[in-house]
């Protein structure tokens, strides 16, 4: 079971990608905020398997969101919803650790794959830990 924390300025982007990543076996969304700044507290506290952050919001974007979760000790990976980006923005995602990125609006899909890169990804590293 993958645990899943939602963040994006827009209430109702949040309910869509609520109801997508839901629809998926073995997730369960455990929280949401559409205030990056109250996320990054939520986030360090319910300590999700994933964290699914728009690129771009009021406060924190959702770069400097991954950065400050890294910073703070978290140990999730990272997937940004994104309209469309530019290619520094996603160099500087990618650098920084981020995992992958979905575009709006969302495909099951596109979550699917995601989340299978995902889960194999996990795989691989836990063989290397041991």
């Amino acid at each position: 079971m993958y645990t899943v924390y939602l963040v994006d300025n827009d209430t109702l982007e949040i309910e869509k990608t609520i109801e997508a990543f839901t629809q998926q076996p073995d997730i369960e969304v455990i929280g949401s905020s559409s205030n990056s700044k109250v996320a990054l507290n939520e986030i360090v506290a319910l300590r999700p398997n994933l964290v699914v952050s728009d690129l771009y919001m009021r406060n924190i974007g959702g770069i400097r969101l991954m950065n400050a979760l890294k910073a703070s000790g978290a140990d999730c990976e990272f997937v940004i919803l994104t309209h469309s980006w530019s290619s520094e923005a996603m160099r500087d995602f990618f650098q920084a650790g981020g995992f992958d990125f979905l575009l709006k609006p969302l495909d099951s899909q596109a979550i699917e794959d995601v989340l299978s890169r995902l889960k194999e990804h996990n795989k691989l590293k836990n063989v290397c830990k041991n």
